[in-house]
């Protein structure tokens, strides 16, 4: 998530936001985006909707690499929305499950 971290640190910078602005308009505890931003702390589907929401931006927005890399588009998008409306249901332990069967199925050979 350290790629992540740098997009959503360029976009907030981008548009001229502080880490306390995007603190103040997610609702998230302090120097929490800061631990996102170096890739110290993995967040949720439902923070990284915060946050695209305090950036005013699609959520892929923060997952597209580069200028011309490829971005997350609106299927893709709508399942992130969908994962997220289930993970709320769920602990952290439940999550952190799901994140690493989601990571273990990405690494397997097609």
């Amino acid at each position: 998530m350290v790629q992540f971290g740098k997009r959503l640190r360029a976009l907030r910078k981008k548009r001229g936001l502080s880490q306390g602005d995007i603190e103040r308009a997610t609702g998230l505890l302090p120097a929490y985006t800061s631990r996102v931003e170096h890739g110290r702390t993995t967040p949720s589907l439902e923070n990284i909707h915060r946050f695209a929401a305090a950036l005013g931006v699609p959520v892929h927005e923060l997952f597209r690499e580069g200028k011309q890399g490829a971005a997350i588009g609106a299927k893709e998008d709508s399942f992130l929305r969908l994962i997220a409306a289930y993970l709320r249901k769920v602990d952290a332990a439940d999550r952190d499950l799901v994140l690493a069967v989601a990571n273990r199925l990405a690494k397997k050979d097609p």
